[in-house]
C-alpha cells in the first residue's frame, strides 16, 4: 500500500505541476504551450484513474472458517458476480466478509466505495496477514 500511495502522491504533484503550468502560460498566451499542459493534465489523471481505480485491484473474501476464501481480480476477468457464484456453490452458511479496507485518501476509488455492493459487505481482516512466522 505504501507503493501505491507513494505513486499516487507523485501522480498529484506532477498534475499540480502542470495546472500551475496551465496558468502561467494562459497569462502569458502561449497557447501551443497552453494546450501540451492541457492534454499532459488529461492524460496524466486517465492513466492514473486506470492504474488506482478500483478495477486494476484484486479483492479478498472470506468466511469464519478460514478455508472459506473468495477471489475478486477484476483485470484478470474474475469479476465479482463469480466471485459470489463461487461462494454460492459451496453452500457455505458463514457469512461472507470483505478481507480489505478503504482508502480514504484514493479518490479514483471514492465513487466506488458509494456504489458498489463489495463496500456493503462487514469487514474482517484476514488472520493470515497478521500471523508470525
Amino acid at each position: 500500500m505504501s507503493v501505491e500511495f507513494a505513486m499516487f502522491v507523485i501522480s498529484l504533484s506532477a498534475t499540480a505541476v502542470l495546472i500551475a503550468l496551465t496558468v502561467r502560460w494562459c497569462r502569458s498566451r502561449r497557447w501551443g504551450r497552453l494546450a501540451f499542459a492541457v492534454m499532459g493534465v488529461v492524460v496524466l489523471q486517465t492513466v492514473a484513474s486506470k492504474l488506482f481505480g478500483p478495477q486494476l485491484r484484486g479483492y479478498l473474501y472470506c468466511t469464519a472458517d478460514p478455508q472459506g476464501t473468495f477471489l475478486e481480480c477484476p483485470f484478470k476477468g474474475r469479476p465479482y458476480e463469480s466471485m459470489l457464484a463461487q461462494y454460492r456453490e459451496s453452500k457455505s452458511e458463514a457469512p461472507l466478509f470483505r478481507t480489505f479496507s478503504r482508502d480514504w485518501w484514493n479518490f479514483y476509488r471514492w465513487h466506488d466505495y458509494r456504489i458498489h455492493p463489495r463496500w456493503k459487505l462487514p469487514y474482517r481482516p484476514d488472520p493470515r496477514q497478521n500471523a508470525e512466522p
